[in-house]
């Protein structure tokens, strides 16, 4: 999943950066973020203890660059970019086939999401020293121990000359912070719903159109490293986190059909890819912060 965001926004209102950039008062800054780029590869494989109770463990691999400029370090800080990456915080997370009907089923997860992202990641910013804490951003997980609930609905029904039937549903997926982690803050509860519809009418291809709706909170406590009540950048301060924002996307899901054995293609059976770009319609946020611009997410599948 290949995410970037862009320009900054206060509530719903765009910012100019000629109006962030200047000494460090509280509402200027001088340091600015012009382009973030996290790059999630997300390793996940589960497994189906029965029909209904199944267990799924992802484990992500991070990278990010922001590109800043600067009237703060000299000309080798006017402009400069960071990078970070490791592995964020892995999810083990179960699955409950709560009721199942020929059209309808409702799905109900819970699980925990473990602090195996680094909190601490450091590189070379304007601030004195070669080596320095980078903003919440820049790190690669929450440091904290965090609970995720979900439930979920998908529905069902065949249509007149299509191979594959009409398929609808929603999910709603939160997650619960807990604690403070060893810097001395705790990240934003996280509720994401969705709900989305996806045609089939051949086997092998599924479009879907989805709207997503995200609900996150500001950061409780601050960095050691950033004390304030002044940051040199709007990324260090935990007050310019949270907000709520909608996401339209549109996915294409490929799929071996049923296949003949013995034909050369058998390996593609039981295998699935999909492409999903994503834009948000819709941004409140907790500003000055970086907004959202687009979202690009490839994932291919298989089970045996």
């Amino acid at each position: 999943m290949r995410s970037t965001f862009e320009d900054y926004r206060d509530g719903t209102q765009t910012l100019d950066d000629a109006a962030l950039m200047g000494p460090p008062n509280g509402t200027t800054y001088p340091i600015l973020q012009d382009r973030i780029t996290q790059v999630v590869h997300s390793f996940e494989g589960s497994y189906d203890f029965t029909r209904k109770l199944s267990m799924l463990l992802a484990v992500p691999y991070i990278y990010q660059k922001t590109e800043h400029h600067a009237i703060a370090g000299g000309p080798d800080f006017a402009e400069f970019d960071i990078e970070s990456h490791g592995l964020g915080d892995a999810t083990l997370l179960g699955s409950y086939l709560a009721y199942q009907s020929e059209s309808h089923a409702v799905t109900i997860s819970s699980g925990v999401s473990f602090p195996t992202g680094s909190t601490r990641e450091k590189g070379d910013t304007p601030l004195p020293g070669p080596e320095n804490q980078l903003p919440f951003t820049m790190q690669l997980g929450s440091g904290t121990y965090d609970v995720v609930l979900g439930t979920g609905y998908q529905g069902n029904r065949p249509v007149v000359g299509w191979q594959g039937p009409l398929r609808w549903g929603a999910q709603v997926l939160g997650k619960v912070r807990t604690g403070r982690n060893s810097q001395g803050y705790r990240l934003g509860d996280r509720l994401v719903t969705s709900v989305w519809l996806g045609a089939s009418p051949r086997l092998w291809i599924e479009p879907t159109v989805t709207l997503e709706s995200q609900v996150w909170g500001e950061i409780d406590g601050t960095d050691h490293y950033f004390q304030g009540p002044i940051f040199p950048t709007p990324v260090a301060d935990p007050s310019n986190f949270g907000g709520k924002k909608l996401n339209l996307m549109g996915r294409l899901t490929f799929r071996a059909p049923e296949l003949p054995d013995g034909a050369f293609y058998d390996f593609l059976r039981d295998q699935s890819f999909v492409v999903e770009y994503g834009r948000p319609v819709y941004q409140s946020l907790n500003g000055p912060q970086p907004e959202e611009e687009s979202r690009l997410t490839i994932s291919w599948s298989v089970g045996f």
